[in-house]
């Protein structure tokens, strides 16, 4: 799971498959727990990088994967491909 938060932290966002969700987070089930221990890494790897307590971060419940993300940094470009081309 950290290196899942970690790939967040440095591209904004990550996909973790149910199975991986369930191996990684060690329940049958998924309630409050293996929410709080996420919550938990990403406090933790936020703190280490200087902020004092954990940075927001959307989650997206897909039929097959959840999806992490988190807010750009104020140095990271955003752009709509539009834009781009």
């Amino acid at each position: 799971m950290r290196q899942a938060l970690d790939e967040v932290w440095l591209t904004g966002s990550t996909t973790i498959r149910w199975d991986e969700f369930y191996l990684w987070t060690g329940v049958q089930r998924i309630a409050k727990k293996p929410w709080r221990d996420v919550h938990a890494i990403w406090e933790e790897l936020c703190i280490e990088q200087g902020y004092e307590a954990a940075l927001p971060l959307t989650v997206l419940n897909k039929e097959f994967a959840v999806v992490l993300r988190r807010e750009p940094f104020d140095e990271e470009r955003v752009s709509a491909l539009e834009e781009l081309i």
